[in-house]
């Protein structure tokens, strides 16, 4: 049997390639392997990409942190194509920091804007694919623009401090043009709009350390950010779909810099060829951290299964955890799924044991298809 693992990363334990690696040792003595990693736009997405392309070189620099601490951050460039790929969990992801340092009042996408301005300064890029998921922000995309070139200024005409929470006090936007020729496209894999009750402050803030009381904050600083914006005379796009996305990453470039959304999944998918290598294999197997209800909205486990129900192959699902109902499960086209998280561990045992449960789960797998010759 030809199986084929594509799966995401598992956040805050393993990478995609990882856990191919982790599986495939079991996997191999009773089945024809053939893997590729995935991501949807989140961490992860840029090492992905780079598998693809020859041309891409990989760039490090120092730049400012979440919480402004200064960190080793890398994205790859093609000069000749003039093109950059960024994954902005490298400057702002959630990863960079300890639960206890996680709070979107103060965290900043500062990074960010410094390794697009490293790309457009140095190496004279065009265009560039930015990767949004993962973040540990909720600042609308504010540092971007700062270290961009943008001013945000408060009623002292004082640049206004880094964190979500600072957009309370944002009472002008000067804006830029040093940038103006650049193509941005922003591979994401949310919907979310910028504000209200599915927007980032009240679904992405508490995943990053916020309380109920910052998360109300959060959103009352977001809603002056975008009033302040419509008077600069920006067009404003709070409602867009996925201008909530990354903590509102993408409200900034959609705006600001005339960015474009493109979705994370179909981006990747396509760079790497997956429906080619789907179709030569017998058995799909993919996974990612948690299956919950946000499963459907475009990740990757739903994403590839829909893929695999498309070339009539069997989709199985390799997760940290599940929180979804066998009946979701098989509408999503989702047969079986394997969890590293037993009843027995809490979430902290799971992610310190992923690699050792993914030996057994490849096991278990080899126990359940090794006898088949197809599914």
């Amino acid at each position: 049997m030809k199986v084929l693992l594509c799966p995401d990363s598992f956040k805050d334990s393993l990478s995609s390639q990882a856990i191919i690696d982790s599986l495939t040792g079991a996997l191999s003595a009773s089945f024809e392997i053939s893997s590729q990693p995935l991501s949807d736009g989140g961490e992860g997405s840029a090492d992905v990409l780079a598998g693809q392309f020859p041309n891409l070189t990989k760039q490090q620099l120092s730049v400012s942190g979440p919480l402004g601490q200064k960190i080793d951050a890398s994205y790859y460039v093609d000069v000749e194509a003039e093109t950059a790929i960024i994954e902005s969990a490298k400057a702002c992801g959630l990863d960079l920091l300890t639960e206890e340092q996680r709070n979107p009042l103060i965290t900043s996408t500062y990074g960010v804007g410094q390794l697009i301005r490293h790309a457009v300064d140095i190496h004279r890029v065009k265009k560039v694919n930015l990767t949004i998921g993962g973040s540990s922000t909720v600042d609308g995309g504010a540092g971007i623009l700062k270290a961009l070139g943008f001013k945000l200024l408060d009623k002292n005409s004082c640049e206004i401090a880094n964190g979500g929470a600072a957009l309370k006090n944002l009472e002008r936007i000067v804006s830029t043009d040093e940038i103006s020729d650049l193509s941005i496209s922003i591979l994401c894999d949310v919907t979310n709009p910028l504000l209200g009750p599915n927007g980032s402050a009240h679904i992405f803030a508490p995943q990053k350390g916020a309380s109920p009381a910052d998360v109300e904050l959060l959103e009352d600083a977001l809603s002056n950010y975008a009033d302040i914006l419509e008077k600069t005379g920006i067009e404003n796009s709070r409602n867009f779909a996925s201008a909530g996305a990354a903590g509102g990453i993408g409200f900034a470039l959609i705006n600001c810099l005339n960015a474009k959304l493109v979705n994370g999944f179909d981006f990747i998918s396509k760079e790497v060829n997956l429906e080619e290598k789907m179709s030569a294999a017998d058995l799909i197997i993919t996974g990612e951290g948690k299956l919950d209800s946000q499963t459907a909205s475009g990740k990757v486990c739903s994403a590839v299964a829909a893929l695999a129900r498309k070339h009539a192959k069997e989709c199985i699902a390799v997760v940290g955890m599940n929180q979804l109902s066998e009946a979701s499960l098989a509408q999503m086209g989702i047969s079986k799924v394997y969890q590293c998280m037993t009843e027995e561990m809490t979430k902290e045992e799971s992610l310190s044991n992923t690699g050792g449960r993914l030996i057994q789960i490849a096991e278990a797998i080899v126990l359940d298809y090794g006898d088949s010759s197809s599914v």
